[in-house]
């Protein structure tokens, strides 16, 4: 063990990528016999050793590789150091403006309080929440011109309970130091305004370009599940949620686990260095799922009325119970992420072809592209590409708004419509997964402590919200 710790970094970064991108045989070198366990360790000392001679590079190459950065006591300073390489915050000199509430200020309160819903600890929960508040509004205080979505809170919520892990006890910790909680709000602000700058606009015309890319990367890859699933006339709104939140709707962190697969899916995004990412992994679960999706479209076909409908349920249901069964989704996401880790780059043919997709101001253009840093980004320029996307979400929008449809969504809407017809899905043709559909939906992991009255109230309201975006 110590041997291999004593090699250069340069030699680390060979031997364990071997080669311009990372792949889950990277840790090939290593002999049969270690298990996993084992191999954590070892990445961890590996991690460690690069943070200390601040090999940031080396860091990236880790952080893409299988397992990420292995543990949130390591990964809270991983992502630290990869983001504040890509983003140089400036400090604030003038603080009066933390004190001007954000026009959104309403929203996030609803959204924080129903957050942390997996964690039994009322104490601990009702602390979480106060600090997620504090991080949400403090960002949208320091830039106002940006503004919240439904969804915003469950990828900083993701942010803090890596941060708010204590490793020695193995649990949730809500008093943190000034250094911990100054890390914390650094990453949410770079990591916000890197990758997520199309989704703080004023409408979801932007997010809805950035999920048209998922059938082109379907079709690019298989054209038989393309066209069967005819992604050519439908648009992919099943999967507005998940890219939204970068999953962390979908997957709600494991506390007793500070390696679940969230947390290694916002590793392998924030060191590919690219808002593709979360597209390509989408594309990969859905390919992995095809047998799987054939056979629900051939059984389903007669319970709806178009194609839309159809794709859109059958999506729903299949990839939500896929995810339900945990031996299932186990293996079906490190399969994904390990597709993912070999096919992450873009071709740049490929990127031309996405380029006419997308707005100029677009961060998969430009500061989450996974474009090779060659300077660090300067906080001046996303201030420029902040002001442009906001003038080309308005030309944008304002030239679909003869679309009444365009013209009537709203954020929450839109995201419970995406979620709701997986139920509708269920309803219609797999009635004794209705308890496990609804618990996904409303993220709550203990869904047993829950009536199904109550799921059924909450539907309804759901079924109305949708009835007024049609």
């Amino acid at each position: 063990m110590t041997s291999i710790i004593g090699l250069g970094t340069s030699e680390w970064s060979n031997k364990l990528i071997g080669s311009d991108t990372a792949t889950d045989d990277c840790l090939s070198f290593l002999p049969s016999f270690y298990n996993d366990k084992t191999i954590k360790e070892l990445k961890w000392k590996v991690i460690n050793h690069a943070l200390i001679s601040d090999d940031v590079p080396l860091l990236y190459d880790l952080g893409k590789s299988k397992c990420g950065f292995v543990s949130n006591e390591i990964r809270q300073r991983s992502w630290h150091k990869v983001l504040t390489s890509q983003l140089a915050l400036q400090p604030r000199t003038n603080t009066d403006d933390l004190n001007v509430p954000h026009c959104d200020e309403n929203q996030i309160e609803l959204d924080v309080n129903r957050s942390f819903g997996y964690i039994s600890n009322e104490e601990i929960r009702i602390s979480m929440k106060k600090i997620l508040k504090e991080e949400i509004v403090h960002f949208f205080r320091s830039y106002p011109k940006l503004r919240y979505y439904q969804g915003y809170h469950d990828v900083v919520s993701t942010f803090l309970v890596v941060f708010c892990y204590d490793s020695k006890h193995k649990s949730i910790k809500t008093k943190l130091s000034h250094q911990i909680k100054r890390r914390l709000s650094e990453c949410i602000q770079i990591y916000s305004l890197l990758y997520l700058r199309d989704f703080l606009m004023d409408s979801l015309d932007f997010p809805i370009d950035q999920i048209d890319i998922i059938p082109f990367l379907i079709k690019s890859k298989d054209i038989t599940l393309y066209q069967k699933l005819q992604l050519d006339k439908i648009k992919p709104f099943f999967a507005i949620a998940s890219i939204l939140t970068i999953f962390s709707h979908d997957l709600k962190p494991d506390i007793s686990d500070d390696n679940c697969i969230i947390f290694q899916i916002f590793d392998l995004v924030i060191c590919t260095h690219s808002m593709y990412t979360p597209l390509i992994i989408y594309s990969n679960m859905i390919l992995a799922v095809k047998s799987n999706l054939y056979e629900e479209y051939d059984k389903n076909l007669e319970n709806f009325e178009n194609e839309t409908d159809l794709v859109h349920g059958i999506i729903q249901k299949v990839l939500i119970q896929s995810m339900q069964d945990n031996t299932i989704s186990t293996k079906l996401w490190a399969n994904v992420l390990t597709t993912t880790r070999t096919s992450y780059m873009i071709a740049k043919e490929t990127q031309k072809k996405i380029y006419k997709m997308i707005n100029k101001a677009s961060p998969l253009r430009n500061t989450g592209s996974g474009m090779q840093l060659v300077r660090i980004i300067d906080q001046n320029y996303i201030g420029k590409l902040i002001d442009k996307g906001i003038s080309l979400n308005k030309e944008n929008h304002k030239s679909s708004s003869g679309n009444d449809l365009f013209e009537e969504w709203k954020y929450s809407k839109l995201i419970k419509a995406s979620l709701v017809i997986g139920v509708c899905s269920l309803a219609l043709g797999a009635c004794d997964h209705k308890m496990q559909l609804s618990s996904h939906v409303f993220s709550t992991p203990n869904f047993d402590t829950i009536k199904f009255t109550d799921v059924a109230g909450l539907l309804s309201e759901s079924f109305k919200d949708i009835k007024n975006i049609i």
